[in-house]
Order: C-alpha cells, then sequence, then structure tokens
C-alpha cells in the first residue's frame, strides 16, 4: 500500500489545465462540472519533477495501486527541455496520478499554457 501523503492542496492552474487537457483525450472519463472545486492534489516526491496525486474529497472511495495508465503527452519545459506525462485512473476510473517525467531529471519549471493539441493518446489495453 502506498503511504498517503501529508498536503493535500487545490490543484494550480496549470496543474487543473493538465488534468482537463488529459482527461480530454479520453472518451471513458467523465469529471463532475465543480470537479475544480472538490479535487485535492499531494504532490509526490520525485525530485521536484512535479509527479502528484489526485483525489476528489465528495469522493468516498479507498483506492490503491496498481493504477492503469489512460494517457500520454510529451511537451517542453520553459528550459526546452522534454517532460513527458502519464495519466492513472484507480479501479474506479477516476483520475489518481499525473506522472511527469523531466527527462534530464530537473525541476520542472511550468506547464505550459499551450499544451500539444492532439498528443493525448489512450495506450493500447
Amino acid at each position: 500500500m502506498k503511504e498517503e501523503p501529508a498536503n493535500w492542496t487545490k490543484p494550480s492552474i496549470d496543474q487543473v489545465r493538465l488534468i482537463s487537457h488529459l482527461v480530454d483525450a479520453v472518451d471513458s472519463i467523465r469529471l463532475p462540472p465543480n470537479w475544480q472545486d472538490i479535487a485535492q492534489i499531494a504532490l509526490l516526491d520525485d525530485g521536484g519533477m512535479g509527479s502528484f496525486l489526485i483525489r476528489f474529497k465528495s469522493i468516498e472511495e479507498e483506492s490503491n495501486p496498481p493504477y492503469r495508465i489512460v494517457a500520454e503527452l510529451t511537451f517542453h519545459d520553459r528550459d526546452g527541455t522534454p517532460v513527458h506525462a502519464s495519466f492513472f485512473v484507480n479501479e474506479y476510473g477516476n483520475p489518481a496520478e499525473i506522472d511527469l517525467w523531466k527527462v534530464d531529471f530537473s525541476t520542472l519549471h511550468s506547464i505550459p499554457e499551450d499544451l500539444p493539441k492532439g498528443t493525448p493518446t489512450t495506450p493500447p489495453k
């Protein structure tokens, strides 16, 4: 069982944009209209690359890994370094984690406003 992070917070504007973009890539995921009000994130200890867990305050469910990957995309940090994003859902189909891997393992500066169009893909089952 994964250790529960201590600091759950509201997602940043960048995190909301990334979550929305990845959710839009997956036909089977629908978020409630007020999802931004009930979403909470917890940063993972990944050396500052920006990975985070996702949960929703009003959804009472116990969710443990393993999660299922449903979409991926690559974008560039403002320093030009590629960042790979993997989007995971839990066993209920709700967003559970976004894993960010900056290919040089450096700290993520920001998620771009214009994420790549059409690059989120649903991996084969």
